[in-house]
């Protein structure tokens, strides 16, 4: 009965001593936290092949009314807006709970998935919205785009 016992407690502790490696190799190797806090992070990068269409208005005056106008957007533009939305980092982003009534134009990117990340803009802030999720970007970037797009007479 004593070998019996000996034998239960070796093999129950090469089982403790297997579980404890790979416990400790998947720990090791593991960047699923990385990825974890990547997907916690406010702004989220939109891959261009998931993107199912993209718009883009301004509102302008017209005879004393205030209307929405389409803005055609090239192949370039779309690029353009895309690789600078997708190169903010973390500070560059700041939470917002909700956005200005006063916004003058605005990009909705419709994702394959059905969803959509709305980038406005009121001439001061970059607000963008991902279903609840809401926040306020700095980039002069996006900012000279919307404000090249508002000062083009082309789109009225």
């Amino acid at each position: 009965m004593n070998t019996i016992n000996n034998k239960a407690i070796i093999g129950l502790l090469a089982v403790f001593l297997i579980f404890t490696a790979v416990v400790l190799y998947s720990f090791l190797t593991d960047d699923s936290e990385e990825k974890f806090m990547e997907q916690l992070s406010l702004h989220q990068k939109i891959e261009e092949q998931d993107i199912d269409s993209i718009r883009m208005s301004k509102v302008v005056l017209i005879n004393s009314t205030f209307k929405h106008i389409d803005i055609d957007l090239s192949k370039d533009q779309i690029h353009r807006i895309i690789t600078t939305f997708n190169s903010l980092s973390p500070k560059e982003t700041s939470w917002k709970d909700t956005s200005n009534l006063s916004i003058v134009s605005g990009i909705a990117i419709r994702i394959k998935d059905r969803s959509e990340v709305r980038i406005q803009y009121d001439k001061e802030n970059i607000y963008v919205s991902r279903g609840e999720v809401k926040y306020i970007i700095e980039s002069s970037q996006l900012k000279r785009i919307f404000d090249d797009e508002l000062m083009n007479k082309k789109n009225i």
